[in-house]
């Protein structure tokens, strides 16, 4: 592992423990989970890219939807988590306390999706992943509001004292 990586699970263990409220994404998710106890290893069904659909019970939070997806990896959360969400191939969320996982990509427009695309260029070759259907799909998967509009809305605005209309307000 990287050390610029055990830094930044170092980080991350240092906020949980002080009840900072993670939202923890893709990468981030992983290092939740060995900031916390459990193990980001390789993903046994391979690379997930695209839209996905993610499955899940929990009334909460808005997690259930079409999500735009890209990793290879995996987490292992901490035998204490909740599992929240799934695909058809891998765990998609849990939390810890206030800490909260996902593996997919909320944050993402379509302009973060593009440039993903292009950085990704030979990764997505090597695979065989169709671009060109992952493109055809943004517009219809990210009519606003957006599964990942609703789940960031969700979160923010049930942070202690924040909210997400005060998170977004630019004149702060």
């Amino acid at each position: 592992m990287p050390p610029y990586l055990k830094t930044e699970i170092d980080y991350i263990a240092d906020a949980h423990r002080r009840a900072v409220p993670i939202l923890a994404i893709c990468l981030g998710s992983q290092l939740l989970a060995e900031a916390l106890g459990g193990r980001a290893i390789p993903g046994e069904s391979g690379l997930e890219c695209g839209f996905i659909d993610v499955t899940s019970s929990i009334a909460e939070l808005p997690l259930q939807g079409r999500y735009f997806s890209f990793h290879s990896d995996t987490a292992v959360p901490p035998a204490h988590a909740e599992l929240l969400a799934e695909s058809s191939c891998y765990l998609q969320s849990w939390r810890v306390g206030g800490s909260l996982a996902v593996q997919f990509h909320p944050e993402l427009d379509t302009a973060g999706i593009e440039e993903l695309l292009a950085i990704e260029g030979d990764k997505l070759a090597r695979f065989s992943v169709d671009v060109g259907a992952i493109r055809n799909e943004i517009a219809t998967a990210l009519t606003s509001p957006s599964p990942g509009e609703l789940l960031l809305d969700a979160w923010f605005a049930a942070l202690p004292g924040v909210g997400a209309e005060r998170f977004f307000d630019s004149s702060l």
